[in-house]
């Protein structure tokens, strides 16, 4: 039995779905879009575009696919299913494992890494609303000084906006892999389908991760 996996779905592709031979389109959700919460800085700007571009729309595209994999496999015939299930190996069992504590552990770092965002965007965003007070209270609002502390004001909103938005795709992008995993285990899709997904996520994307919240910190500074 050939079972399914998605189809290739434009010609638009990300680097993820490259290394699997599937592509998407990178669609620009919200005020990004928009442009509405663009840095003024241009170097901000970049560095958040750098962060942002390859997951834009990246998590859409696995929910299609998964969709489209879901609605296959409720056509499916039950011992079709149980005959695949049957057929795993132990190494596919182990990989299944390990693809669980992998997810496990993002989520775990996804978690500590916005709690670090958040907090250093709190403490910044306390003193920028004393100083901009005080600016107010001293009606020195057209000073140099005070200019700057606006301007960095919104900046600190950007920065803010970009990393929600940022760790929301990252968290729904893991829930997605979840999701094939179960598809994979009711014998929807080809043993190994989601590691290879996650894999290339790895290659990919993890790296940028990893170190994402020492780069948005950084653009406060």
């Amino acid at each position: 039995m050939t079972l399914p996996i998605f189809k290739p779905l434009n010609k638009t592709a990300s680097l993820l779905f490259w290394a699997l031979g599937v592509t998407c389109a990178l669609s620009i959700p919200g005020a990004w879009a928009q442009g509405s919460a663009v840095a003024k800085a241009p170097q901000v700007q970049e560095k958040i575009k750098s962060l942002l571009e390859p997951v834009r729309g990246l998590n859409s595209e696995l929910q299609m696919g998964l969709q489209r994999i879901e609605r296959t496999c409720a056509i499916i015939a039950s011992n079709k299913l149980n005959e695949s299930r049957q057929n795993l190996t132990s190494a596919d069992q182990v990989n299944q494992q390990k693809l669980s504590d992998d997810l496990a552990t993002a989520k775990e770092t996804l978690v500590d890494l916005r709690r670090q965002v958040k907090t250093h965007i709190g403490l910044r965003q306390q003193a920028l609303t004393i100083s901009n007070l005080k600016c107010d209270a001293a009606m020195l609002n057209a000073s140099d000084a005070c200019k700057r502390q606006r301007a960095q004001s919104e900046n600190l909103t950007t920065v803010a906006d970009a990393s929600d938005y940022y760790y929301q795709e990252v968290f729904e992008r893991l829930r997605s892999y979840e999701k094939s995993q179960d598809s994979e285990a009711k014998g929807c899709t080809r043993p190994g389908f989601t590691l290879r997904l996650w894999t290339a996520d790895k290659t990919h994307l993890m790296p940028a991760f990893t170190t994402s919240a020492q780069t948005f910190m950084g653009l406060l500074d």
